[in-house]
């Protein structure tokens, strides 16, 4: 992983990583939750995502 991945990772967390009581699909319980619709709908996260898949796609 590059510092810019590792960047981006932390960046990701930090806005969508959700602390709480909740009733996952399965019935089981967590008290942290990766709410991928608040990664989908981050226009500056999507588009640093997309700047690093292209980059590590073009070698």
């Amino acid at each position: 992983m590059t510092s810019c991945d590792l960047t981006l990772a932390r960046d990701i967390d930090a806005a969508c990583r959700l602390t709480g009581t909740f009733t996952l699909r399965s019935g089981q319980a967590a008290s942290e939750y990766l709410d991928k619709y608040l990664v989908e709908t981050g226009p500056a996260l999507l588009a640093r995502g997309r700047a690093d898949l292209a980059a590590a796609r073009a070698g």
